[in-house]
């Protein structure tokens, strides 16, 4: 027979695959990936030359010495990646109907 103990971690809660810290670290980077790309979405939905602006305000950074500028090359690969997503997903017939939270 299987063991039924319920592990709990150092304050006594139960770790299970809801509150497993892994998974919850998951679920929050998920989210905020999501949450994001849809706040760009509507930010240039609003302006459409800001998709465009990105990269310089990344260039200054990079410049300034600032922490935002500071990535691997992998790094900006998907930041390009994750534009171009965007810009296809801002062309698509009605992106709208993606926003129905």
């Amino acid at each position: 027979m299987p063991d039924m103990a319920i592990q709990t971690d150092e304050s006594g809660a139960a770790l299970t695959s809801e509150n497993d810290p892994p998974r919850e670290v998951a679920l929050t980077v998920a989210a905020n990936d999501r949450l994001l790309k849809a706040l760009i979405a509507l930010l240039a939905m609003r302006d459409p030359g800001i998709l465009k602006e990105l990269p310089t305000v990344f260039a200054l950074a990079a410049r300034e010495d600032g922490v935002i500028g500071e990535a691997t090359e992998a790094t900006w690969e998907r930041i390009g990646t994750e534009i171009r997503s965007i810009r296809t997903f801002l062309k698509s017939e009605s992106p709208e109907e993606h926003f129905d939270a």
